[in-house]
């Protein structure tokens, strides 16, 4: 369905669900249950699960396999609920769904002494990725540097006009819909321009995901939504299969199996770039790409700039998102990511057990991410929110599990 043509409708039921309490599962003890999956959402899950605990007396158990891996062991039922950032190729055997979780930017990061930022295109950054581009003082990369004009995602609370709600339900006064004057957030660009960045005459070293990865899935989706002359096989979470053509054989491209392992050899090597969770480049101190939208903009990576991408956006019936890479927002950062909860919901668990103490701690998991623990943790682990019909279409797929 286009969401777009039903945002109040879908406001309406992230404010009615805004009051949503989890009740322990157990009065004491509480139950464990184990997940499996993205990388991407690892840090958020890892910040948040001692405030879960607390609430409900529940423990998680939750492994950052990268998320092909963490597909698997949710179909074979190895474990409880997985997290990916990309869709599943391969169907499970029982009833599933997919629930958006959290936005975050990717950072396209890298490795050049004393300089902190540089702006690129969207065809620069495709070429770099593609090869085509093996020099960081290559006439492409200078071209987007000689006047680094740099653009801040900023949270802005306005004044509006909305409709009136009690208990989630619009009032409505002789057939007319009662609005009331709201502060709601929006999101502002503000650029500034700066000297242009000298470009070393380095040569560029590729750092890329060897395992299946859902932050793969992610930038090769940007990647063939900006330039799908250049990237056609975008989507897939193994960079190799998403490349275009054969990698260089020349030792320029080099894959690592996680994140983490990508920002450590990125860090290690004068010249390398790669990408990941934005988290993974502040805790190594690497330099950031601040990436050119379909407005013209140069946007460095914050969680405001992937909430502005995710401002507007197609969600399928199963909660698949369907994002606008060229969506014309001044303040949109393009390379965004989001994590699915993938969960079962006929009641039973991916092993096929019926523990109805452990359903009720996924879905009270699942709404303590998406909703409680944001204003606690998300922008302090340079992740966001979902926006409003994200959000409201993860609580309609939680509701689903009973």
């Amino acid at each position: 369905m286009n969401l777009r043509k039903s945002l109040a409708a879908a406001a309406a039921v992230a404010v009615a669900l805004t009051g949503f309490a989890i009740a322990p599962s157990q009065a004491a003890g509480g139950v464990t249950i184990t997940g499996a999956g993205s990388t991407f959402i690892q840090n958020y899950v890892n910040a948040c699960t001692a405030g879960y605990h607390d609430a409900t007396g529940n423990t998680v158990s939750y492994t950052g396999t990268g998320s092909g891996t963490g597909q698997s062991m949710f179909r074979s039922g190895t474990v409880d609920f997985a997290f990916s950032d990309s869709l599943m190729k391969t169907d499970a055997s029982f009833g599933w769904e997919y629930i958006p979780m959290i936005v975050g930017p990717v950072a396209v990061m890298f490795n050049l002494p004393g300089v902190q930022s540089v702006n690129m295109s969207q065809k620069t950054i495709a070429d770099i990725f593609a090869g085509k581009i093996k020099m960081w003082n290559d006439p492409e990369i200078v071209a987007d540097n000689k006047g680094k004009a740099t653009t801040t995602t900023v949270k802005v609370m306005q004044w509006k006009m909305v409709p009136k709600r009690v208990k989630g339900k619009i009032v409505k006064k002789n057939g007319k819909t009662v609005m009331i004057k709201k502060r709601v957030p929006t999101y502002k660009a503000v650029t500034k321009t700066t000297g242009g960045v000298k470009l070393p005459n380095l040569p560029i070293s590729v750092i890329y995901r060897s395992d299946g990865s859902g932050t793969s899935s992610l930038l090769t989706s940007f990647l063939a939504g900006v330039q799908p002359g250049i990237w056609n096989k975008g989507g897939n979470q193994t960079f190799t299969a998403a490349f275009p053509g054969s990698l260089p054989s020349d030792g320029t491209f080099q894959g690592v199996s996680g994140s983490p392992l990508v920002a450590s050899t990125v860090k290690s090597k004068p010249g390398a770039i790669g990408y990941a969770e934005l988290s993974y480049a502040k805790d190594s101190n690497l330099g950031t790409v601040a990436v050119q939208n379909a407005a013209g903009n140069y946007v460095g990576p914050t969680p405001a700039g992937a909430s502005a991408f995710f401002s507007t956006v197609n969600v399928k019936a199963k909660g698949e998102i369907e994002p606008d890479y060229m969506t014309k927002d001044p303040a949109a950062y393009g390379i965004a990511g989001w994590t699915y909860g993938l969960v079962r919901t006929d009641g039973k668990l991916p092993n096929g057990s019926a523990d109805s103490a452990k359903i009720k701690a996924i879905k009270d998991f699942m709404t303590y991410l998406t909703q409680t623990c944001v204003p606690l943790q998300a922008e302090k682990n340079y992740y966001a929110g979902l926006p409003d019909v994200p959000l409201a279409i993860a609580q309609s797929q939680i509701a689903n599990l009973g």
